[in-house]
């Protein structure tokens, strides 16, 4: 009876999965819910034969019963509501491990569950313990790079651990479990700081971050909220802060994830009401779910573009300062970025701005090149602020440079800058697989996805030139240490996420050697856990 309980279970929630990835809301929905009530009548069944037991005096029997039957029934709400809230690392484990959903590699579950319970309440202590549990697993694999992020997030690195457990998606290793407590936990972090647009993207592909209740609910609100221009606003600085998305769609691409069904529009408010009920800690969500049914879209804010529009024609000048300023306080984006840029160069090629500033260093008795170089100076100043602007908000100066010589400026001093930065960094990390000197493997995929981070923003800013002779240098080095991973330490689920965004890379800088190399690797067949022999192409 235990088993047929649990096969049931373990199918009902099969199915819900399966139906919030091919999009069919209410098929998830009902799925949930008949997963729910079956887990229900199991308890009453379980708790009233505990009852029965004791009753007739057989409580040695009620003992054992009671642990084998109610444990996996309950691991997982225990876990999540008290073993997480306490910051106990080993219950959550010992929970975790027991759990219906954990698959069938419990421990890889466990060891989130106890990274997510030290994420609520850290201390050096419990970090250390999740530390060493995770070390003791040996090969890192999806379950080791979430575990890694919660343990950052347990330091006060938000940003850091973001970028780590959204890493994952590149892994070939997937666990469903440890993909839904982590997109659990990234949902819940974009909701606290307003970044709606980042939960629809992993709601984009299903198969890679399956769905918990409180995460389906989250991004119904996000996409009710993506209808409000305020909420696109309050986004946005949210939004830059994020890591590139190329990796992450390099390696969906090399799964072949496809987008899911239904994200075309926004769910009903009968529709976000049921996913409300079906998530738990309603008292603490109702708010925003309230929030969300009655979004409306707000006025559109004053940008740059509008500045210009409106005061270039009385002062060039006046309105680039302007533009500045409403670029600098106000809504980034390219358009505003372009604007300000076109009233910069309106200004300084404007013979009356020019007169007016010779005269006035004529005025004060200074040299007769005082106001050309004033200018010059000038210009400078603006084009190293603009690059800094578009650098911090990840806008590609290369797009919009061909019809501005401010921003074309700008734009070489951002290439040249990033070039000679990727350049060092990647002859580092060559000489280092050259001469052997390896940091723990988590420690690599840090580091790498700090470059690639690196690699990523140059790219964006300094168009496809930066990017191929970037790539020279990626493909060297990356590829050094891909093959070093898999031949001599084993780690063939870092080494193939390496190679797959080394052949989505040639095969948009169009190098066809280096893809030829990076695509065979990339299919070798990934072992999990057992050691392989020795196939990677030099």
């Amino acid at each position: 009876m235990r088993g047929a309980f649990y096969a049931l279970l373990v199918a009902g929630h099969r199915r819900a999965v399966e139906a919030r990835r091919a999009g069919r809301r209410s098929a998830y929905l009902a799925w949930s819910a008949a997963a729910a009530l079956l887990a229900t009548i199991a308890g009453v069944v379980i708790l009233g034969m505990v009852g029965l037991f004791v009753h007739v005096g057989w409580w040695w029997a009620a003992i054992p019963l009671a642990y084998l039957a109610m444990v996996p029934l309950f691991a997982h709400p225990i876990a999540e509501q008290v073993a997480s809230r306490m910051g106990a690392p080993r219950l959550a484990y010992f929970l975790g491990k027991r759990a219906i959903a954990s698959g069938g590699e419990p421990e890889a579950v466990a060891l989130v569950w106890a990274a997510r319970a030290v994420a609520c309440r850290p201390s050096d202590e419990t970090i250390a313990w999740v530390i060493a549990a995770r070390d003791k697993r040996g090969r890192i694999g999806d379950a080791e790079v979430v575990a890694t992020g919660l343990v950052m997030a347990a330091r006060g690195d938000r940003d850091g651990a973001r970028a780590m457990i959204e890493s994952a998606a590149e892994l070939a290793e997937l666990h469903p479990a440890v993909r839904e407590l982590a997109g659990e936990w990234l949902a819940a972090d974009d909701a606290e700081r307003g970044a709606w647009t980042r939960i629809l993207d992993r709601a984009a592909q299903p198969a890679c971050w399956p769905a918990t209740p409180t995460t389906y609910l989250l991004e119904g609100i996000a996409a009710r909220f993506e209808g409000d221009a305020g909420a696109k606003r309050g986004s946005a600085e949210a939004r830059s802060a994020e890591p590139s998305a190329t990796a992450r769609s390099a390696a969906a691409r090399t799964r072949g994830s496809t987008p899911s069904a239904g994200w075309d529009r926004p769910p009903s408010r009968e529709h976000l009401i049921a996913r409300w009920l079906e998530a738990p800690r309603r008292a603490m969500t109702w708010p925003i779910v309230r929030r969300a049914i009655d979004a409306k879209t707000a006025a559109a804010p004053t940008t740059a573009t509008t500045i210009v529009e409106e005061i270039a024609h009385v002062d060039p000048l006046a309105a680039a300062k302007a533009a500045h300023a409403a670029l600098a306080n106000g809504h980034v984006s390219a358009d505003a970025l372009a604007a300000t840029a076109a009233a910069w160069d309106r200004a300084l090629a404007d013979a009356d701005t020019r007169i007016g500033v010779l005269a006035r260093a004529a005025a004060l008795g200074a040299p007769s090149d005082a106001g050309d170089r004033a200018l010059r100076e000038l210009a400078e100043a603006a084009a190293a602020d603009l690059a800094e602007t578009a650098e911090t908000h990840g806008i590609a100066l290369a797009a919009l440079s061909s019809g501005s010589p401010l921003l074309a400026r700008a734009a070489a001093r951002v290439r040249h800058r990033l070039l000679g930065d990727l350049e060092l960094a990647f002859q580092r990390l060559a000489d280092r697989c050259a001469h052997k000197e390896p940091l723990p493997s988590i420690d690599e995929w840090r580091e790498l996805h700090a470059l690639r981070d690196a690699y990523d923003r140059a790219a964006q800013a300094g168009g496809l030139e930066l990017r191929r002779l970037a790539f020279v240098h990626a493909h060297l080095a990356v590829g050094r240490l891909a093959v070093w991973l898999w031949n001599d330490r084993g780690e063939h689920v870092l080494s193939h996420a390496m190679s797959a965004w080394l052949a989505s890379e040639a095969l948009e800088v169009g190098d066809a050697q280096a893809l030829e190399t990076h695509a065979q690797n990339a299919r070798l067949r990934v072992p999990m856990r057992p050691q392989p022999k020795r196939l990677f192409s030099r």
